[in-house]
């Protein structure tokens, strides 16, 4: 069987720290077969673009807490590799946020996971630009009712799970 693992993350500015980060594994028929939503509670205390604070902070509702960025990473590096072998992943907008998470992820252990990374990160951003949509525009116009919060990494990734579905189908 083949899975979707659709990860999202929020962070500090682009290139800041990260906050919180959330996985949804489907089957193809968008179907969900496991998600996960952890953060960082330090790091979201301390954070400090304007942008963020107003509309990323007040979102982020429950979450797994981790002590640090890399014991997060490492749930999301696990998470990956138990479905890897049968997933493709995908990404809103992979670019900075999540190709630098999974980055470090590899970093943490190159010798070893060089070439477990996804590869590659399917961009939704670019399906919807390949099917006529606008690549950055809202999503929430592409979705007939969608109830979760935008910037809120879990809700991001169903809404997410949502377009993909309606683009490939099963």
């Amino acid at each position: 069987m083949e899975y979707r693992f659709i990860v999202d993350a929020e962070v500090d500015g682009l290139y800041g720290p990260l906050l919180t980060m959330a996985v949804l594994v489907t089957k193809l028929d968008g179907t969900e077969v496991a998600s996960f939503y952890g953060g960082v509670p330090r790091q979201i205390a301390e954070t400090k673009e304007v942008w963020v604070l107003e509309h990323v902070i007040p979102y982020i509702g429950a979450y797994q807490a981790f002590a640090t960025e890399e014991e997060l990473l490492e749930e999301v590096w696990q998470l990956w590799c138990t479905y890897r072998p049968s997933a493709r992943c995908f990404a809103d907008v992979p670019f900075p946020v999540e190709s630098r998470l999974f980055h470090k992820m590899v970093e943490k252990d190159r010798q070893n996971r060089a070439f477990m990374a996804p590869f590659p990160i399917i961009d939704v951003a670019s399906l919807l630009y390949a099917r006529g949509f606008e690549p950055i525009g809202n999503r929430l116009d592409l979705v007939s009712h969608f109830e979760g919060r935008l910037h809120n990494a879990l809700d991001d990734v169903r809404l997410s799970s949502r377009i993909i579905q309606r683009l490939l189908g099963e």
